[in-house]
């Protein structure tokens, strides 16, 4: 028997494509938008040149909305090169943009983008400053999804200094808006968050609740890494709290969901964490054997960072097995390792400020920019109460003279 014929799946990217075929000017452009948001994150090369096209677009045809639109791509395109200094000069312009055309849906997420660019660059001040005004702005649009998104960050800055306690109350937030709109995805990303704040401050039961509620959102999705990460969580928590046998059969499912997932950091995460497991329950060579594993995928991905922690848990399983030699063969490898790190967040930190030093002009003229456009909505709200006193005046007034009528 015949049936219809399936149609192939095409990706979102193919789909925007096609549609691109034979487009041109301004209606291009926007386009270039959709095409440019779908592919930043896979083809940061490829995100650049349409960026570029959309500027080349918005100068063709006057457009300065499009130039706002291709400053802040160019500044997302920056960031994931890690160039924020050159981010944060793209993204001021966009603002600027934004800002004398009135688009305030934009203003918002470039508002949003310059306090991660702040973040990322250790200016705490200033990303609070550009999430407030982010966060405001999607008050007035009654947009749920950016003001969780804002809110989220503000979270993470103050988590990201440990700073717990200030953290909490915004991922609270976060949770609250979620639940509401129902999106169960961000919703189990916020209960992780606040699980994983909680871990921090020792309040081991309170993070298994917020942990578990995630693991009960993601259980029945088809996404093994979100699954994978919630057993991950429940594990170490088993860890902490001393239920080593709970601990081992949490993150040995975590492993094997990341294994069908084939993320290899992912993978490395979780083998470090079962290795330093068995190092409690003292099986050095099951230890051994998951460290390894884990340090053969961290060289091969560089992550420097990770593997300190790694190789430190694997001189010990060294050492546990009576194989001293290649124990301090390990320790020292993981002495320097902490060491290139140490000295390499130093020039990072370094290259920050001074690149923060060169852009203060260009804030100060975006600080103006704000005052001048704080004054412009004091006006229009005043002009708007002079207006509703004048309809309450006409309303008073027609209710007199309809008075007057019924009594003649």
């Amino acid at each position: 028997m015949w049936g219809r014929p399936v149609p192939e799946t095409i990706s979102p990217i193919d789909s925007l494509l096609q549609v691109l075929h034979g487009k041109e000017g301004v209606e291009r452009g926007y386009l270039l938008i959709e095409l440019f948001d779908e592919i930043i994150g896979q083809d940061v090369d490829s995100g650049f040149v349409i960026a570029r096209e959309m500027l080349a677009l918005a100068e063709a045809h006057g457009s300065d909305s499009l130039e706002g639109c291709g400053n802040h791509s160019m500044a997302e395109g920056y960031y994931y090169k890690g160039d924020y200094n050159q981010a944060k000069i793209h993204q001021r312009k966009s603002i600027q943009i934004f800002l004398a055309t009135g688009d305030t849906l934009h203003l918002a997420r470039a508002y949003n983008a310059m306090g991660v660019l702040y973040d990322v660059t250790d200016n705490v001040d200033s990303a609070l400053t550009m999430y407030s005004e982010a966060l405001e702005l999607h008050k007035f649009q009654k947009d749920s999804y950016g003001k969780s998104t804002v809110l989220g960050n503000i979270a993470y800055v103050y988590q990201k200094r440990k700073n717990y306690e200030m953290s909490l109350p915004y991922y609270q937030k976060v949770l609250a808006i979620d639940r509401k709109s129902k999106r169960t995805k961000e919703t189990s990303v916020a209960l992780s968050n606040i699980g994983f704040l909680h871990y921090q401050l020792d309040n081991l039961d309170s993070a298994l609740y917020y942990h578990m509620q995630a693991f009960d959102l993601r259980k029945d999705s088809q996404n093994d890494l979100f699954i994978a990460r919630s057993l991950n969580n429940i594990g170490l928590l088993y860890k902490k709290k001393g239920d080593l046998k709970q601990a081992k059969t949490y993150l040995t499912d975590a492993l094997q969901k990341k294994r069908n997932y084939g993320n290899a950091r992912e993978i490395a995460l979780t083998l470090k964490n079962l290795g330093a497991l068995y190092m409690d329950l003292e099986d050095f060579t099951m230890a051994r054997d998951n460290l390894e594993e884990a340090q053969q995928i961290l060289d091969t991905l560089e992550r420097t960072d990770i593997s300190t922690n790694n190789l430190k848990y694997l001189a010990e399983a060294y050492a546990g097995l009576g194989n001293y030699k290649k124990a301090y063969e390990t320790e020292v490898r993981h002495q320097y390792l902490q060491d290139s790190l140490d000295v390499s967040e130093n020039d990072q930190h370094l290259n920050e400020v001074l690149a923060e030093l060169n852009s203060v002009q260009q804030q100060r003229e975006l600080d103006s920019l704000l005052h001048r456009d704080e004054l412009n909505n004091q006006r229009l709200e005043a002009a708007s109460r002079r207006n509703e006193m004048f309809v309450i005046f006409i309303g008073v007034l027609a209710l007199l003279a309809v008075g007057i009528i019924v009594l003649i």
